[in-house]
């Protein structure tokens, strides 16, 4: 059990700034503490782990993040994806965004990173196994992210009416020996290296092991990617702000291309199936120009611009009885009235008949 007590004296600023200022450290403290322990943790048994360790660090991440935290970031796009391409996207956004600026940032990783420290979890429903993804070729000649379990190496498919889901961690402990590791540690650059202690503790803590096993005072370095049908989610923890910036752009760019390269690839399907009956494609360049050009006065009768649309459609349009409301309110009174009096009284409604006088 842990208790903290603060003691505020008598001061001339508001006590309630104080007061949350103290909570925002607190929270901030423990929050890294907690997830320093549970990297700690989740690293012991492998890949094994993983598959209830993601859950409770993806939960960690999210609560950090809201506190807030600054080495807890999170970058979001949403997008249907149909379940085939599932892996293709997570790979590819895993390879392409997130640890190809990892390689550039750190200079080069030591062999047999991707194997040691990324971690792959697949959930379908209410299973969740550690797998690991391949590339192989498609049936178009593109390139095609293939499942494979780890316990027994047989492939796995996600089909049409699968909703899976893959999390995706990368974890980089600072607490281990080079020699129980057996893999040389990253340099991969981190927005805090070690934890920071105060000049007057410092004395106390060389007496306690801290020139001797200096590795016990560094951080973590992680990340969790959470691929999905309708959103993909990445949560880092201790990135560098540079390094960070350079992912959320080469993320957002991954993302958007697999989308509109998806969009095209169901467009072309849908024409080849219904043929003409396809509403023609308007891509985003097309549909800027057409705009462009309308607005344009330079436009002559022989320059005029077509746009790609849907079928053309006959619009109905209301008519109007007058040429304001209360011109077509009057009309519509009057004429309510003369069918009225033409329903109660149809003498009343012919036209009166000159009486003839005798000589």
């Amino acid at each position: 059990d842990i208790r903290f007590k603060v003691k505020i004296e008598d001061t001339a600023l508001q006590t309630d700034f104080l007061h949350r200022w103290t909570k925002l450290t607190l929270d901030q403290v423990i929050a890294g503490w907690a997830i320093e322990r549970h990297l700690e943790l989740s690293c012991r048994d492998g890949h094994h782990s993983a598959v209830h360790a993601v859950p409770l660090l993806t939960s960690l991440l999210e609560e950090s993040n809201s506190i807030p935290h600054p080495g807890v970031r999170k970058l979001e796009s949403s997008g249907i994806v149909r379940s085939r391409n599932l892996a293709t996207i997570a790979y590819q956004t895993l390879e392409t965004a997130i640890l190809a600026p990892i390689y550039k940032e750190a200079g080069s990783l030591p062999k047999g990173f991707l194997e040691r420290y990324v971690k792959i979890v697949r959930k379908l429903q209410e299973s969740s196994k550690a797998v690991r993804f391949k590339w192989r070729k498609g049936e178009h000649g593109d390139r095609r992210a293939s499942i494979i379990r780890l316990h027994d190496g047989g492939d796995l498919e996600d089909l049409p009416i699968d909703c899976p889901e893959y999390a995706i961690s990368c974890i980089v402990p600072g607490w281990q020996k080079d020699e129980q590791t057996k893999v040389s540690r990253p340099n991969i650059p981190q927005m805090f290296r070690s934890v920071s202690v105060q000049r007057d503790e410092q004395e106390v803590l060389r007496g306690k092991g801290m020139e001797t096993s200096p590795f016990a005072f560094r951080r973590s370095f992680a990340f969790v990617f959470l691929v999905k049908r309708n959103a993909r989610c990445l949560f880092t923890y201790n990135w560098d702000g540079s390094l960070f910036d350079k992912t959320r752009s080469l993320f957002e760019n991954e993302d958007t291309s697999f989308l509109r390269s998806m969009n095209a690839a169901c467009y072309r399907l849908q024409r080849r199936v219904l043929s003409m009956l396809s509403p023609k494609m308007v891509t985003s360049t097309q549909s800027t120009a057409v705009a462009s050009a309308g607005r344009s006065d330079n436009v002559g009768p022989g320059k005029q611009v077509a746009a790609l649309s849907r079928l053309s459609r006959p619009i109905r349009q209301p008519k109007l009885i007058g040429k304001s409301i209360e011109g077509a309110a009057a009309a519509a009174l009057a004429a309510s009235r003369a069918r009225a009096s033409f329903k109660g009284n149809p003498v009343a409604s012919s036209p009166p008949q000159k009486s003839r006088s005798r000589a």
